[in-house]
């Protein structure tokens, strides 16, 4: 478990990273930026999105930046 995207981005787990459960909403980079962050760096790394927000727009731009249902 990491505070913050940027700390596990700094960190050395990179390339043993299976799978990650991000929220849609995180202090500094939110999980959306980090999948961009992560896919400008070549790692294809699975992504579970959680989120209370109720903002229907996320959705979609998730979809259209790679996530399945």
């Amino acid at each position: 478990m990491f505070s913050s995207p940027e700390e596990f981005l700094a960190s050395d787990c990179l390339d043993q990273t299976k799978c990650l459960v991000l929220d849609i909403a995180m202090a500094g980079m939110n999980g959306p930026d980090l999948q961009r962050e992560l896919t400008v760096r070549g790692r294809k790394i699975p992504i579970i999105f959680i989120t209370a927000s109720t903002d229907h727009t996320v959705r979609p731009q998730l979809l259209e930046q790679g996530a399945v249902e």
